[in-house]
């Protein structure tokens, strides 16, 4: 798995003693809100950028058959690394490969994922929504439907 490509912020625990009496609880609540927003929104990066090398998984499959099972004339080539915009941010993934008698089967999703706009916060959001709710095929669903992967892969799914 790789990191992300932004570093994860640090909550900075404040003790008691060291807060100036001149300092509102106020602020040190907006602070505190402000880093766990951070750190929600690196995590939800990071699920999203699962999300996309699920889907590039999914779309090797369609197109290459089943990981055990490829169809006659392709092989399934490792994966390399990559980026792809989720959000408005990039993200570090891992893109699988594959090959046909031509050569590299270049993936039409992740070229779309190249562009900033491709995976919108509001799809992220959706798609994190269905996680957190377990309906997996349905975040798959959903995901692999905005980028042209025709249902969910089952051997993608564990639940």
């Amino acid at each position: 798995m790789m990191k992300s490509t932004k570093r994860t912020p640090k909550l900075s625990i404040v003790r008691r003693e060291e807060i100036d009496i001149s300092t509102s609880v106020g602020v040190v609540l907006a602070d505190l809100a402000e880093q766990g927003k951070s750190c929600l929104d690196a995590l939800s990066r990071e699920m999203g950028a699962r999300l996309v090398e699920a889907i590039l998984l999914a779309e090797r499959e369609q197109l290459g058959g089943a990981a055990y099972h490829p169809r006659k004339g392709f092989k399934k080539w490792s994966s390399q690394g990559g980026s792809v915009y989720i959000a408005g941010g990039k993200a570090k993934v891992r893109v699988p490969r594959l090959r046909d008698e031509n050569g590299e089967v270049k993936s039409r999703i992740y070229a779309r994922l190249k562009d900033p706009d491709a995976f919108s916060e509001h799809l992220l959001h959706a798609c994190l929504s269905g996680l957190s709710g377990r309906r997996y095929e349905d975040v798959f669903s959903t995901a692999g439907e905005a980028f042209g992967v025709s249902g969910p892969c089952r051997s993608l799914i564990r639940g």
